[in-house]
């Protein structure tokens, strides 16, 4: 079964997961983006493939079930369904997050919109689950 093309909702998806991410798992993704430099810089393909690896590891490992959703939605299937797929499918969708050229930079482009998002509004996550538990 082919995987789709990944879209700009992919994006918000996976910043969404990378913005859920504390401690230890945050931190090894921000350490491999900021590698030598102290600040986040445009990749080489060989350090693209890395860092997909890397945050695919560290989201799977960290919030298994918002990726499974999210791999499941890039078959265009139900979770249900892709936990019931061949167990290669898992690894047909990480080589095609790490290494097909529609998806190369796809993480750093996440991980820069990310940073991006927590420069402009520091503190805003928790701004936003104090109002939801206020509201509730």
């Amino acid at each position: 079964m082919p995987i789709r093309k990944l879209r700009v909702a992919d994006l918000f998806i996976v910043v969404d997961m990378l913005s859920k991410l504390t401690g230890n798992a945050g931190t090894a993704i921000d350490k491999m983006m900021t590698a030598g430099t102290g600040e986040a810089s445009a990749p080489g393909d060989g350090q693209k493939v890395q860092i997909g690896l890397t945050v695919l590891q560290t989201l799977y490992t960290s919030l298994r079930e918002d990726m499974t959703k999210w791999l499941a939605s890039l078959y265009g299937v139900t979770t249900e369904q892709f936990l019931e797929m061949p167990i290669d499918t898992v690894l047909e969708a990480f080589e095609y997050l790490t290494t097909s050229e529609d998806a190369k930079s796809f993480f750093s482009k996440a991980w820069a919109m990310y940073r991006k998002i927590q420069s402009f509004a520091p503190g805003l996550k928790e701004k936003l689950s104090l109002s939801k538990t206020t509201s509730e």
